[in-house]
């Protein structure tokens, strides 16, 4: 599928989580960039369907820090820290 094609890549954020992402333009050479952030409970392939209708833009995918391949916090840390590691 388009996510899995796209790789695994990583980033561990200041207070030292490994975050889990995917890129479809490292680059940068797509016409925009679409930032794909799942809810609760999900990970970044829950937008797997959704890509393929916006194929001409780069797609930056990343699980929160708790979910699908990126590291924990442990506890209620998770979700006051979210916005901080998107910004990151």
């Amino acid at each position: 599928d388009f996510l899995a094609a796209l790789g695994a890549m990583k980033f561990t954020t200041s207070d030292g989580v490994v975050l889990h992402f995917t890129d479809s333009a490292p680059d940068g050479q797509a016409e925009g960039t679409l930032l794909w952030i799942h809810g609760m409970m999900n990970s970044l392939s829950y937008w797997t369907d959704c890509i393929s209708d916006f194929s001409h833009y780069r797609h930056l995918c990343l699980d929160l820090a708790g979910h699908g391949g990126s590291g924990g916090r442990g506890g209620n840390a998770e979700l006051g820290r979210w916005g901080k590691d998107v910004a990151e």
